[in-house]
């Protein structure tokens, strides 16, 4: 969209308007047009700014008074995908300039600016034009209070674990962080487990300082299933958890954002399979494997038996997938399992016939499940905050388990297939499903009117509008 373009687009659009700033990924961008409908279906004017390549593409742009703006990150089309972080942190920056441009030109048409935290130089350009300003945070509250407190952390002497990226990751236990339980090293956000030189820790360096900077936090959480963390947070800032974001304009079936089209022959598929057989597995939108692992998960899915549905994205893996399964796969599971390169994952999760979920552990693929079918999860974490929430999942809401990984982190295919087959079948089984649907049921009850998050979304709502 050229400048003139852009800046039209503005002075036709609402007198006044709450302007949303996500980051340049499909689970960052997710989260926040869930909260902008919500507050759209209650009569305010919602902004959000993404990415002109997104942009041009979202759903969203057919949904008043929700209206979204293009802004130019400079990417190409084929780097605005966000699986690779680089690329997204670039056109983070690449915003800054366009952002305050529109903001110098028509601040007084801004009411009110909520930022992800990843944009870290947002507060710094709202507060320029005295525009109030609140900070998302795509993860849970644990991740955010154990991020909120790095520079402790970092002032204690714990911080940095290592000095060379190149260095083993020495477990070590960690204690004393305010609203977290007890988390060893492997438990961490990966950023926070690199040489203070490597540009994720340094990443991570910045998204503390945006909490710190932040009057306001809003977490897509639910408080009853974080109590602690989310006291922690409430002695330094005011906090808003308002989850399962997904839940709050009401019930969903598809996500505002899908960077690659949805295929959706796999739901007459799953219409014919037996209630609670079928194990989901998906790593979301960002997460990968080497092709020797994703060689054993495919032999592990079809030792352990079990009926599956999954997705491989088309840049997960560098080869066709023909040529990435070992040799005839496809033949011996054919009775078995689908393969599709992207899914309606809501549509999925709420399938009755889903009875696991293999999962990355990503937040939004988490508190997805949690809001729709709530089934059983096998945690793998791969990126970002993942290890704690799997940590939530396996050791504090007792609702997954969780895989054990060789000396140089891989999986072999029978510990694959060992988890799949305890999950539907073993000694753990019943407690996880029955574990799973309290979880669900905390989550949907915080929703409704009188809950927990439906009150932190009115208290939300009186701050937007004073």
């Amino acid at each position: 969209m050229a400048s003139d373009e852009l800046h039209a687009q503005v002075d036709h659009g609402p007198p006044r308007s709450i302007w949303l700033l996500p980051f340049a990924q499909q689970g960052h961008i997710n989260p926040l047009m869930q909260l902008g409908k919500a507050l759209a279906l209650r009569g305010m004017h919602v902004t959000v700014l993404l990415p002109k390549n997104t942009a041009s593409s979202s759903p969203a742009m057919d949904i008043p008074p929700l209206s979204v703006i293009g802004v130019d990150d400079e990417l190409p089309p084929e780097r605005s995908r966000g699986s690779n972080i680089r690329d997204s942190i670039e056109s983070m920056r690449n915003m800054q300039a366009p952002v305050a441009d529109l903001l110098a030109r028509y601040c007084h048409r801004v009411s009110f600016i909520i930022y992800d935290a990843f944009m870290s130089w947002a507060v710094s350009v709202a507060s320029e034009h005295s525009i109030p300003s609140s900070c998302f945070l795509t993860t849970g509250a644990t991740t955010c209070t154990i991020m909120y407190q790095m520079p402790s952390l970092i002032q204690r002497g714990i911080l940095p674990f290592r000095a060379d990226d190149n260095a083993p990751l020495h477990t070590i236990e960690v204690q004393g962080i305010d609203g977290a339980p007890v988390l060893t090293s492997q438990d961490f956000p990966m950023g926070m487990t690199l040489s203070a030189t490597n540009f994720l820790f340094q990443l991570v360096v910045r998204i503390s300082e945006s909490l710190h900077n932040a009057s306001s936090i809003l977490v897509n959480t639910v408080e009853e299933l974080e109590l602690e963390a989310i006291a922690a947070l409430r002695a330094h800032t005011p906090i808003y958890p308002v989850g399962p974001l997904l839940l709050l304009p009401g019930q969903a079936s598809r996500l505002p954002i899908n960077y690659w089209p949805e295929d959706d022959q796999c739901l007459p598929w799953l219409d014919a399979q037996a209630p609670r057989t079928v194990l989901f597995v998906s790593f979301g939108s960002v997460a990968s494997v080497s092709l020797s692992q994703f060689q054993d998960l495919a032999l592990g899915l079809e030792a352990s038996g079990q009926p599956f549905l999954w997705v491989v994205r088309p840049d997960s893996i560098n080869a066709p997938l023909q040529e990435a399964l070992p040799d005839g796969f496809l033949d011996r599971t054919k009775n078995k399992g689908l393969i599709i390169s992207w899914g309606p994952q809501l549509l999925i999760l709420s399938h009755p016939s889903i009875g696991g979920f293999m999962t990355h552990g990503g937040w939004n693929s988490l508190t997805e499940n949690i809001a729709t079918g709530s089934v059983p999860m096998i945690c793998w974490p791969h990126v970002a905050e993942q290890r704690v929430n799997r940590f939530l999942v396996t050791s504090v809401w007792k609702i997954g388990l969780r895989l054990h990984h060789n000396e140089d982190g891989s999986v072999s295919k029978g510990e694959i297939a060992r988890a799949v087959r305890e999950l539907f079948n073993g000694q753990q089984s019943t407690d996880l499903r029955n574990k799973s649907e309290e979880v669900s049921d905390i989550a949907k009850k915080a929703i409704a009117e009188g809950g927990s998050s439906h009150t932190n979304f009115e208290k939300l709502c009186n701050l937007l509008c004073a």
